[in-house]
């Protein structure tokens, strides 16, 4: 199967675009008629809709850290570790 080599070939590939991955698989998806996989590809492709339907993967831990300079007054900031999106 020539589109499922060139998606393996892509997927491992440091130099080839995620997205031009994701959508030859969506071209494998309307051969496999997988509606799950399709709904997995869209959402990949174009973005979670909601923060509850983010994969695990797509969450990262963060600490937010700022140094504010003004005329007035100069101030550190640390923010708690949190959850972000990748």
């Amino acid at each position: 199967m020539k589109l499922l080599d060139e998606i393996i070939e892509g997927a491992v590939s440091d130099t080839y675009p995620i997205g031009s991955v994701l959508r030859k698989c969506l071209v494998l998806e309307q051969q496999a008629k997988n509606d799950k996989f399709r709904a997995w590809l869209n959402k990949e492709l174009d973005g979670y809709a909601n923060k509850e339907d983010l994969p695990e993967y797509r969450q990262v831990n963060t600490i937010s850290r700022g140094f504010l300079v003004s005329a007035y007054f100069t101030a550190q900031a640390t923010r708690a570790a949190g959850r972000g999106v990748a």
